[in-house]
């Protein structure tokens, strides 16, 4: 056999591999692939989708009526559900008993989600994380829904409106709006609250609509709606409010209209409305005394 210039035969030769059967990996692949061809990563990216048929019937049939063209829950790719805008309605349905969590998975651009007049009696956790644009959330009337896991809202960093009116809350986690500071308008009337942890609004300082009536209020904590300094409504009436603390309303200066109307106090603190100068609607109907007599308008002039 040949040997190399400098006399020493080559590392393949001197292993004892004969000279024909000496092949680089490449050669040996080239044949391979003609019959094998690598997937394309389009064609990746389709065999990796396997639709939503795995989702709660109701939310598949919404979603498939905001996709043109598609009528099977097969047909809808990941690029479907992040290219839905707008609302998705999946309201108005009793037979709606649960919701399962990736129901809203991919629904990136989403901006409304309706789930109004349903029957679900509890919420996945993280069923919502997915839905980063959204900006108004309707969670009522249900009167099945009972409880909210804690975090159920926190990447909900995008909403404005949060509808849980026409529940059955009995409470509500500790923190469970502290991520949501983009708020502007929380309605939780007609529930079943008895009452409110110290600090639950605090981090809603864009909030302007707060709606408690319609609950089981007896007394509010020192402080609750100290940070709410944006509030333009308030609403309070048919609870069951028997005093009021000195100072309760001292931070809501930009309030317009504060709703009192039907609880059991007997009287008012001194001042209580003092701090309120752009107070111009103020319901004190159905009480168990007369306000006329408490010289609480001094300051509203």
């Amino acid at each position: 056999m040949a040997e190399s210039a400098s006399g020493k035969k080559p590392s393949w030769q001197s292993k004892g591999v004969p000279a024909l059967l000496h092949f680089s990996r490449a050669a040996l692949l080239l044949p391979l692939l003609a019959f094998f061809p690598i997937e394309s990563a389009q064609a990746q990216a389709q065999s990796n989708t396997s639709g939503i048929c795995g989702r709660t019937q109701q939310v598949q049939d919404a979603i498939i009526a905001m996709v043109a063209g598609k009528s099977s829950c097969e047909d809808i790719t990941t690029e479907d559900l992040t290219g839905i805008t707008g609302t998705l309605d999946v309201s108005n349905d009793s037979t709606l008993t649960t919701l399962k969590a990736g129901d809203f998975d991919n629904l990136t651009k989403l901006t409304k989600l309706d789930l109004a007049y349903t029957s679900f009696s509890s919420l996945p956790a993280g069923v919502f994380d997915k839905l980063t644009s959204l900006r108004e959330l309707w969670l009522g009337p249900n009167e099945e829904l009972t409880s909210l896991p804690a975090g159920v809202f926190d990447k909900l960093t995008s909403l404005r409106e949060l509808w849980l009116l026409d529940n059955s809350l009995s409470s509500l986690p500790a923190g469970v709006f502290d991520k949501l500071t983009s708020l502007t308008r929380l309605q939780l009337g007609s529930n079943s609250l008895s009452s409110l942890s110290a600090g639950v609004f605090d981090k809603l300082t864009n909030l302007t609509y707060l709606e408690l009536g319609s609950n089981s209020l007896s007394s509010l904590p020192a402080g609750v709606f100290d940070k709410l300094t944006n509030l333009t409504y308030l609403g309070l009436i048919d609870n069951k409010l028997t005093n009021l603390r000195a100072g309760v309303f001292d931070k809501l200066t930009a309030l317009d209209d504060l709703e009192l109307g039907n609880n059991s106090l007997s009287s008012l603190p001194a001042g209580v409305f003092d701090k309120l100068t752009n107070l111009t609607d103020l319901g004190l109907y159905g009480l168990g005394f007369d306000p006329l007599s408490e010289g609480v308008f001094d300051k509203l002039t």
